[in-house]
């Protein structure tokens, strides 16, 4: 409850500014390198080596500009802007200029590679190089227009979506020309966007002053309504002014992506790419691809359902050629030079697939099925998968099994999820019932223990009930502060109470914590020092002094606790897949720190004290200050790094497990400690790398075959055991980086590792040097063997590339 009450108070005291100054467009990657080479005619794969040289100098100059220049940019701008602190003019100006320098600096690094591949790769690369430069500027220029996990439609990227066929020299140079025209239009659009900008950061406190003034004038409720009028003038001005800037550099996309279509040969195609600009460039309108698929996956849906009929089929079929009739007679529009007829045809194609999802609706369901038909049809139309395969999919219960997240530990009765972190989490089930099983205690020696526990568990929280119960009262006795009593007595009268409170749980806890632990070793008949009463001892001390041993978006925004600082290292090595001999090496050598650990916790937990003092400061100022009718104008709130030396610990303890009992143990600790406190950190692998896997093993091949390519087999397995080694060090620099990174609202899910180039560009960086080391593989690898030679099951080429759909933007027509 009460970390809730202070991330609630937080969170209502501000709202995200306008202000879009910390998207940059991140640093190109070998990714990058490859998909665009994918497009160049007579692209040869011996150049890789040459180009992954250039590229391994490029990626090292980069971390001291990212540490020195775009992690401050992003800092500066990103906290002010989530927390709803307008900067002054002046100020955003400086932040531009900060801007600019980022980008230009990031921009001459990337050029001086592609420069120095033009030097050093034959003339034959000029096309691939030419095509390269031109994609880099392209998204450098489009950095603040897009968020930095996006890419906007470009050329080829929306033609990707119909497959890539064979590499074409004209579709390269068009594409090539067309990106080096957009680039002006998108730095013209970012300049303007900023000038708007700057000019709402001078208006709009005149505005909110004129407001208060008019609050406290004589005739208030008329100057409040002029007051009112006024600020949202200054609002409607800033979203005017961004939307008519990006609005010119849309239609100038859809110009010259209709002039480059015009390089594409095969008819079909060209309609189908025309089809998807005018879907990517007006957001809601379906391509021409997408209602096909659509169609598809909804047809072979009626014809599985128990309903099916002819004539629902013939009806369904004739809904569809409508809406092809009817969206081919309307796209034309979309070029128009009429505002009023562009506007007319884009609402009436959103509308065009409207019959087809009714229909679907009605005749097989659930409510809401024609949504999902909608997401399958996507891979569909992609080429990812079949109708076929979608419906199964859609059939299918396994993805929300697979997507499901492990159970937490039940909180300890009367305290929420703030309160146990503060209080702590005593006598958890799965410590004492992980050392039973160690010592081996009977079925039903175990079933007793379960009952001991609850009744112990029963007294303790009737203990400890009354005290939580205190603190929840003061801490809301602090929202309305005695008229006699200044901030810093109210706030020094609630430490010293509150740090009064916890020491008394907590030793209520240990002392219940004891009572179970002597209890399992009487039942084991073992003595209350052996090693393995001692390591659940650390483990339910550990707790106690810190009541969570996962991340928690309150525990890092308000309290400073990174995941890694939190997980239980005992669990860890206990789950990390080792044999029983492994496993108890490994838990002796955690114990041998367990001192180290419980001083560590114990620092954290000062620290994170710390934390709460300051913030709750920070409060009561507000709060007295709006009580004498005053305006604060607060320092956004950011926590001190608590729990450093515990994660630093958590780290040489892989070292520790290292030198007992070598690397395998040590990689199989961090990997477990990776997923247990980031389970979203790790990328996933390419599909290529995982068929070059199964070549390099003789998968899949006859004796003669496996004997014709051993040499070469045994090339590809050490250069992707290489690649497995700069993966694994590039994981562990990024968890280290993350165990000292305070994410206010978490990193839970892989799309915001992808967006963290906003936040956090260092950690940005460590990541996509995961990605780097299969990219960089796979590219050696097409040195020594063709990839597209490489089948998998379902007959789809193995050098491939993710599904990567590019952001729609939505028309602006007034």
């Amino acid at each position: 409850m009460i970390l809730g009450i202070f991330a609630a108070v937080i969170i209502a005291s501000c709202g995200p500014t306008a202000s879009t100054l910390d998207r940059v467009a991140p640093p190109v990657r070998f990714g990058d390198l490859r998909e665009t080479a994918s497009w160049c005619p007579g692209f040869r794969n011996d150049w890789w080596q040459t180009i992954d040289r250039l590229y391994a100098e490029y990626d090292r100059d980069l971390d001291a500009l990212v540490a020195s220049r775009w992690d401050a940019l992003a800092v500066d701008v990103s906290i002010a802007r989530t927390e709803g602190r307008l900067p002054t003019a002046k100020q955003a100006r400086a932040q531009w200029t900060q801007y600019q320098q980022v980008v230009r600096e990031l921009g001459d690094r990337e050029l001086a590679l592609i420069a120095a591949m033009d030097r050093e790769l034959p003339v034959e690369a000029d096309v691939f190089v030419a095509l390269l430069r031109a994609r880099v500027e392209f998204r450098r220029a489009c950095g603040m227009l897009c968020e930095p996990g996006e890419q906007l439609p470009g050329p080829l990227e929306v033609l990707a979506l119909d497959g890539r066929g064979e590499p074409n020299r004209d579709i390269a140079v068009a594409a090539t020309a067309a990106y080096t025209l957009l680039c002006n239009d998108a730095r013209e659009a970012a300049r303007t966007r900023v000038a708007c900008f700057i000019e709402y950061c001078k208006e709009k406190p005149l505005a909110e002053q004129a407001w208060r003034e008019a609050a406290a004038g004589v005739n208030a409720v008329a100057g409040l309504e002029a007051a009112r009028r006024a600020e949202v003038a200054v609002d409607d001005a800033l979203a005017y002014g961004y939307a008519r800037a990006f609005e010119r550099f849309r239609l100038s996309m859809l110009q010259k992506q209709t002039e480059f279509a015009q390089a594409i040969a095969d008819d079909a195609k060209r309609e189908d790419y025309l089809s998807r600009v005018d879907a990517f460039l007006h957001e809601g309108v379906r391509s021409v691809p997408a209602m096909r698929s659509i169609w598809q996956v909804g047809r072979r849906l009626l014809e599985r359902s128990k309903d099916a009929t002819p004539d629902k089929l013939a009806r369904f079929d004739e809904i569809y050629q409508r809406a092809l009739a009817r969206q081919a007679a309307l796209r034309p529009n979309l070029r128009s030079n009429s505002k009023e007829a562009r506007a007319e045809a884009y609402a009436a194609l959103v509308d065009v697939v409207t019959p087809l999802r009714k229909f679907l609706d009605a005749e097989v369901g659930p409510s809401g099925l024609a949504d999902k038909i909608e997401l399958q049809s996507l891979a569909v139309a992609a080429g990812k998968r079949t109708a076929e395969q979608a419906v199964d999919a859609l059939q299918s219960t396994d993805e929300v099994a697979a997507d499901a997240r492990p159970v937490e530990p039940a909180l300890f009765p009367g305290r929420d999820r703030g309160m146990q972190l503060l209080l702590g989490a005593p006598l958890r089930e799965s410590v004492l019932l992980s050392l039973a099983a160690r010592l081996r205690l009977s079925p039903e020696a175990v079933r007793g223990l379960v009952v001991d526990l609850g009744e112990v568990r029963d007294a303790l929280h009737a203990a400890t009930e009354p005290v939580t119960k205190e603190i929840g009262e003061e801490l809301r006795a602090l929202g309305d502060p005695g008229a006699t009593e200044s901030e810093s007595a109210l706030l020094l009268h609630f430490m010293s109470s509150l740090r009064a409170k916890t020491e008394r749980v907590r030793a209520l806890d240990r002392a219940a914590n004891e009572r179970m632990l002597t209890e399992i070793a009487r039942m084991a008949a073992v003595p209350a020092d052996d090693e393995r009463i001692a390591i659940a001892r650390v483990e339910l001390s550990l707790l106690c002094e810190i009541g969570a041993d996962r991340g928690m978006p309150e525990a890092e925004g308000v309290g400073g606790l990174t995941a890694v600082a939190l997980v239980n290292p005992f669990e860890v090595v206990r789950s990390m897949g080792a044999d029983e001999g492994q496993r108890a090496t490994s838990e002796s050598i955690v114990h041998a720190r367990a001192d180290e650990l419980l001083a560590a916790h114990r620092e954290a937990r000062a620290v994170f004290e710390l934390n709460i003092r300051a913030l709750l400061g920070l409060l009561l100022d507000g709060e007295f200050a709006r009580k004498r009718g005053e305006t604060v104008e607060r320092e956004p709130w950011r926590p001190r790094l608590a729990g450093m030396a515990a994660a630093q610990l958590r780290f040489r303890i892989a070292d520790d497990l290292r030198a007992a009992q070598g690397d395998m143990v040590a990689r199989a600790y961090l990997t477990r400690l990776r997923e247990l406190a980031e389970p979203t950190i790790e990328p996933q692998r390419s599909p290529a790398f995982g068929r070059l896997d199964r070549f390099g093993a003789g998968i899949g091949m006859n004796a003669a075959q496996r004997a014709a390519s051993d040499d070469l087999r045994a090339v590809v397995a050490e250069l992707l055991d290489q690649a497995d080694e700069r993966r694994e060090s590039a994981l562990v620099a990024l968890l280290r980086w993350r165990s000292q990174w305070i994410a206010v609202g978490g990193v839970d899910s892989r799309e915001r590792w992808r967006e963290l180039a906003r936040v956090g560009p260092t950690g940005w960086l460590l990541r996509s040097r995961v990605d780097d080391a299969d990219e960089r593989a796979i590219a050696q690898c097409a040195a020594l063997i063709e990839l597209d030679d490489l089948r998998a099951s379902d007959d789809s080429p193995a050098n491939d590339f993710p599904l990567n759909l590019p952001a729609r933007l939505r028309p602006y027509f007034k």
